[in-house]
């Protein structure tokens, strides 16, 4: 904070200035090779809006998205909710509504999905909810 009053001339931040330099050339020799075609860009098969950020948790995601949900199913937007799940172990992409999965029993639906997802789809009546580490196998889970 010393360097937010003005009492410091450096910024600890300030060490992060040549990694900014390294994202920025990775983010512009990804954008020259799909440009160019040599690396294909993937499309989802439906609009997503993205919501996070770069904070570890706390910072009310959770009911940030459930307000989302419930504000554009009332506009009559068909939702879907695709989540890592943090703290799940599901290798797959693992479908959940009304806070059930197939045939999976409530503990094992627990442990593969981890409590957000649970939570919103229980808060959610009738919205899929998918959990992939694999974001894009997710939306295409949520696509068939």
């Amino acid at each position: 904070m010393s360097f937010v009053r003005g009492e410091s001339r450096f910024s600890p931040w300030s060490a992060l200035i040549p990694a900014s330099w390294v994202a920025g050339l990775w983010i512009r020799a990804v954008d020259f090779l799909q440009r160019h075609g040599m690396r294909r860009a993937w499309e989802p098969p439906m609009p997503v809006i993205s919501v996070g950020n770069l904070t570890y948790g706390g910072t009310n995601k959770t009911p940030f998205v459930e307000m989302l949900c419930r504000l554009m199913a009332k506009m009559g937007v068909p939702v879907g909710i695709v989540s890592r799940g943090y703290g799940g172990d599901s290798r797959g992409a693992l479908i959940i509504v009304d806070g059930r999965s197939g045939g999976l029993t409530d503990e094992e639906l627990r442990r593969a999905a981890g409590d957000e997802p649970l939570l919103l789809s229980s808060r959610l009546p009738g919205v899929p909810v998918v959990v992939s580490r694999d974001r894009m196998r997710g939306l295409e889970a949520m696509s068939k």
